[in-house]
């Protein structure tokens, strides 16, 4: 009864609760070992980070990466780190564009107006002008730039060979209610495939009605 009461817990909270994290933030208790109560409080203070307007842009920089592991899992970590790392990238180069290139692009004769984009490209230098040489110098120190970030990324890369056992789970729906037993399922499942080991059987709870009276009350 106390597991049915927690399972109920979750869903009326996510009902009333619409919230972007809930995506990123699965149940991956079961797999670290944590009791349902403490799924539960993981959860309420997972959540509690997306509260308020415009919170997600916070929520960005404040999710820890140990928070991302154990909820979504390593590939989830390496994707984000790779991501924070094109970011730094991209914000270098941006930075280096504006303060250095762009000036740069802004002498000789201006093509166009303001509203024209070759008023801001190197088109306005003479091509015999020496600050072309500041484009050329920059596109070759970009490439190592990247490389020496992208070896940083690769260095944080934990890959783990996979031990070659294959997760396989089964949904079974249609169920007369009057079966959904947990132990008259395990017996009926080595009666009738006594060469397959079966681990574990969750029941799921159709939460429709409740989700309404929820609402009516």
């Amino acid at each position: 009864m106390s597991g049915l009461t927690n399972y109920l817990s979750l869903a009326m909270y996510f009902c009333t609760n619409q919230m972007w994290t809930q995506l990123f933030y699965g149940a991956m208790d079961d797999v670290t070992g944590s009791s349902e109560a403490d799924s539960v409080i993981s959860l309420d203070s997972n959540t509690q980070i997306d509260k308020g307007f415009c919170s997600w842009l916070t929520t960005i920089f404040r999710i820890k990466d140990e928070s991302i592991l154990q909820k979504c899992g390593p590939d989830a970590v390496q994707y984000l780190s790779f991501q924070r790392h094109i970011l730094f990238y991209m914000s270098v180069m941006m930075v280096i564009s504006l303060g250095v290139v762009l000036p740069i692009n802004f002498q000789g004769t201006l093509q166009g107006d303001e509203t024209n984009f070759g008023h801001t490209t190197l088109s306005n230098l003479d091509p015999n002008s020496p600050w072309l040489w500041v484009h050329v110098t920059l596109a070759i120190l970009y490439l190592p730039l990247g490389i020496i970030i992208m070896r940083r990324f690769s260095i944080t890369l934990k890959l783990e060979e996979e031990d070659g056992g294959v997760s396989r789970t089964l949904m079974i729906t249609n169920i007369p209610r009057t079966y959904c037993d947990t132990a008259d399922l395990q017996r009926h499942f080595r009666e009738a495939y006594p060469e397959i080991e079966i681990q574990d059987i969750q029941l799921a709870y159709d939460i429709t009605r409740v989700s309404v009276l929820d609402k009516e009350w």
